[in-house]
């Protein structure tokens, strides 16, 4: 979910190449530097919390990775709007479609990304799902008599 960081080295890179480097302009870079390393922090943190979890098979852990999973996959995709919105402003009124190209390898990148993590939550919910009904899938494959069961547990 390394979303933020992509993003805030996008936008970065983007203001840095595009800017006149005045002050105001180098503050903002500060702020967004800031914004990023922080969220690249929290990110780290939840996904230390998800390894814990799933090495350990708790259900709680994985579900606050699964929300905070949500919850950043919301903020990016409308982080993602916002500068492929800049990004059709800029080259429809600034440049002017030489670069269109660009436009389309932004959105399959970003369609990519999010499928991707939609993905990686509803695998992470189905695993949720089976921890909290506690069902377990037993293969036993004695050379005599191989046999396939499922037992249903009760919920803790």
């Amino acid at each position: 979910m390394f979303w933020c960081l992509f993003l805030g080295v996008t936008i970065s890179l983007k203001e840095y190449f595009l800017a006149r480097h005045e002050l105001q302009e180098v503050k903002t870079e500060i702020a967004i530097f800031s914004l990023v390393v922080t969220a690249l922090m929290i990110d780290v943190v939840i996904t230390l919390v998800f390894i814990v979890g799933a090495h350990k098979k708790n259900p709680k852990l994985l579900r606050v990775y699964y929300k905070y999973g949500l919850a950043s996959l919301v903020i990016i995709f409308l982080l993602y709007l916002v500068a492929f919105g800049i990004e059709i402003f800029n080259y429809y009124y600034i440049i002017g479609f030489q670069y269109l190209q660009d436009v389309i390898d932004t959105a399959t990148i970003g369609a990519g990304m999010l499928i991707f993590n939609l993905y990686l939550l509803s695998m992470i919910r189905s695993e949720i799902v089976k921890l909290e009904n506690n069902t377990q899938l037993t293969f036993v494959n004695h050379v005599t008599n191989p046999q396939c069961y499922m037992e249903n547990g009760v919920n803790n």
